[in-house]
């Protein structure tokens, strides 16, 4: 039996299969038993407890991706400015080459890690992290 106190704490008997698809899906109770005729209800519903977290864990939560978000986003901008301040003045036609061809902007990185290759049209090409644009397979 609930009592009052585990009411008020939202802590109520567990939904059935068919009251979980009706909520989650927003369907009629007879199309929730239906589909559960049909279907397993793990394929019909996530996983218990993976919805999104309540009261002080989801504060908890909130705080720590405000977090993440804030580092990200000054990551970002000093990225940025690093890009901008070492390309000053560069134009987008700068960057964009007629024939295959790189443009290299980090020669350690461009060293230090392997090219990724694939074939288009007959030619084979490959990029590198540490470079902009593409380079023929014999440029590599």
């Amino acid at each position: 039996m609930v009592t009052g106190i585990e009411k008020a704490r939202g802590l109520g008997e567990p939904r059935t299969d068919a009251e979980r698809v009706m909520a989650h899906h927003n369907v009629s109770r007879e199309e929730a038993e239906r589909w559960l005729s049909v279907y397993p209800v793990e394929k019909l519903l996530p996983e218990r407890g993976a919805g999104a977290a309540q009261g002080m864990a989801a504060k908890t939560m909130d705080k720590g991706l405000e977090t993440k978000v804030e580092r990200l986003r000054t990551e970002l901008e000093t990225l940025r400015d690093e890009v901008y301040d070492r390309f000053r003045g560069a134009r987008l036609s700068d960057w964009v080459l007629p024939e295959p061809g790189a443009l290299i902007v980090n020669p350690e990185r461009a060293k230090a890690t392997p090219c990724k290759c694939f074939m288009y049209k007959g030619r084979d090409y490959c990029w590198s992290p540490g470079a902009i644009g593409m380079l023929k397979q014999e440029e590599e």
